[in-house]
């Protein structure tokens, strides 16, 4: 069975922060539940900061990094991506995720600060 290439957007406390907190059993972040299942790839990770971007590179083996996720998108052939950014960006990278035909988008909550938005957000599925 093919693995599922996975991705996240955001590497902060959700995506990949809350795991250097020590703990054999527990699995705090996006990150660490790709990484630890078998079924799963964890092979891109998108930050605007490159100093996060570099840690959990290493941290998580991964070799493909990227600071635009429209780029990130366009290379990697994801078959699901983690958004864990604020709200604010959610609308404009599920967008982005449903043109590059992204089939599992997992939004962090909230899934958006308006109604609106994430109106418009339920919509693009």
């Amino acid at each position: 069975m093919k693995k599922l290439r996975c991705g996240i957007i955001g590497c902060g406390r959700i995506g990949c922060g809350f795991d250097d907190i020590p703990s054999k059993k527990l699995i705090r972040t996006h990150a660490l539940s790709y990484y630890k299942n078998s079924k799963s790839d964890l092979a891109a990770l998108c930050d605007i900061d490159r100093e996060k971007l570099e840690r959990y590179s290493k941290k998580f083996k991964i070799k493909n990094t990227y600071d635009q996720s429209k780029q990130m998108f366009e290379e990697e052939n994801l078959d699901c991506v983690s958004i864990c950014t604020t709200a604010n960006l959610h609308q404009k990278l599920v967008e982005e995720a449903v043109e590059n035909n992204i089939k599992g988008i997992i939004i962090e909550k909230p899934i958006s600060f308006s109604l609106n938005s994430a109106k418009k957000i339920l919509m693009l599925f």
